[in-house]
């Protein structure tokens, strides 16, 4: 459970904001020169940034104590985020605005299953750990299926058919 549990952590932060479908003009961070466009390039620069955030020692792999201290800064952002009016504590009103938020946000799905299913989609060679090799081959599998024309570069129009196919699925 535990390793099934900072697979998700990894996964969330690398692929948070995805290209999956993303809307025209929302690339999240991948089109890094805002041409409306997503190379293979982009989206292995953004996967290199964003591990390297979590791989604090260099080795290739994020250790339960590196996810730690991810955790632990994202826990302290998202108290501030809830904290809304700064004074340091969590009144009832901000914590019942912030599950409401949530509840409104999850839907129906269930967070163990979303977990356990992400680790699978993740954990490319079937190892139970999740390494840059394993996200970067999701990414550009994902990568190649929305570059219908196989030029290296994902257009807006491109990002639009394969939201729309996928709808349509």
């Amino acid at each position: 459970m535990k390793k099934t549990t900072i697979a998700a952590a990894i996964a969330a932060f690398l692929v948070s904001g995805g290209i999956a479908s993303a809307h025209p003009g929302s690339m999240s961070g991948f089109d890094a020169d805002d041409d409306g466009n997503v190379t293979r390039a982009e989206v292995s620069a953004r996967i290199n940034e964003r591990f390297a955030r979590l791989d604090i020692d260099g080795d290739g792999k994020v250790s339960e104590s590196e996810m730690k201290a991810a955790r632990d800064a994202r826990q302290a952002e998202r108290f501030d985020r809830l904290d809304t009016d700064g004074d340091g504590s969590l009144s009832r009103a901000e914590m019942d605005a912030a599950h409401q938020k949530r509840v409104e946000g999850r839907g129906k799905r269930g967070a163990a299953a979303a977990v356990e299913k992400m680790h699978a989609r993740l954990d490319a060679n079937g190892d139970g750990e999740i390494t840059k090799t394993d996200i970067e081959a999701r990414a550009f599998k994902h990568f190649e299926r929305m570059d219908t024309n196989g030029d290296g570069t994902i257009t807006e129009q491109e990002r639009i058919e394969t939201r729309e196919k996928r709808s349509r699925d």
